[in-house]
């Protein structure tokens, strides 16, 4: 199941639900910003202590998806090497979205105004509620 994220650029008054990468998308490209995402990868071996095995330590992820080794050397294939760094820039894309949705919105975020906010389920029904409880209607 996709989680849902809310989306207002207009200090709360309507809301757009959409996925955190559209999220990311959105909120990367606001005010006609353009951003270039760049992917290189470095990749680390390290040897247990006492030899052994050690191919456990031939990955790299990020707690969503990895990459393992064996794909990283396998970078003659240039649609590999492509579909690697796509997904990499996904990634990327999500974790600016989720940080602008846990961090709220403020100084620094690039050339979004305070009028955009941005939250997951959680937020987005306890800012309804709080919108509710405030209201003069």
């Amino acid at each position: 199941m996709t989680e849902k994220y809310y989306l207002t650029t207009n200090d709360g008054f309507t809301y757009e639900e959409m996925s955190l990468y559209e999220l990311g998308r959105r909120l990367l490209a606001y005010d006609g910003a353009e951003i270039t995402i760049d992917v290189e990868f470095t990749l680390m071996h390290r040897k247990p202590i006492g030899g052994g095995n050690f191919g456990h330590w031939d990955e790299v992820h990020d707690g969503h998806c990895h990459f393992q080794n064996e794909m990283l050397n396998s970078f003659q294939d240039q649609e590999a090497y492509q579909a690697v760094r796509e997904e990499a820039k996904d990634m990327l894309i999500e974790q600016f979205a989720l940080e602008f949705v846990t961090e709220g919105n403020g100084e620094g975020w690039l050339n979004i105004p305070d009028s955009v906010r941005a939250f997951d389920e959680e937020g987005y029904k306890k800012e309804l509620q709080w919108i509710k409880e405030n209201s003069d209607g």
